[in-house]
């Protein structure tokens, strides 16, 4: 099973389950605008592989950057036996959004 963000500009970033609903759960923790806050944990909670950030507003969208961009640094606090692996993913996410 995997998990999939879809980015604005038409990139993904594609990962296993695991990865993904881990991203999820932190980003609801990391993100100012409630709303995003609440979707993002529905989204994990009914174990939704899919997150269209298109589908957020502008500011939604710049509150997601900002913390996706942080995951790698939380990754390797929290999950300190998590392996390399994990965290290339979290920069791989952090960079594509940067990006985009």
């Amino acid at each position: 099973m995997a998990g999939t963000i879809f980015l604005p500009d038409g990139r993904d970033w594609d990962v296993r389950s695991g990865i993904f609903f881990w991203a999820l759960d932190t980003l609801a923790e990391q993100v100012q605008d409630q709303d995003l806050a609440s979707w993002l944990r529905e989204l994990s909670e009914n174990n939704v592989g899919l997150l269209d950030v298109k589908q957020l507003s502008k500011a939604q969208q710049q509150d997601f950057a900002i913390s996706a961009q942080r995951l790698p640094s939380l990754a390797r606090t929290a999950l300190p036996e998590a392996g390399e692996s994990f965290y290339d993913r979290m920069e791989e996410l952090a960079a594509l959004v940067a990006e985009s």
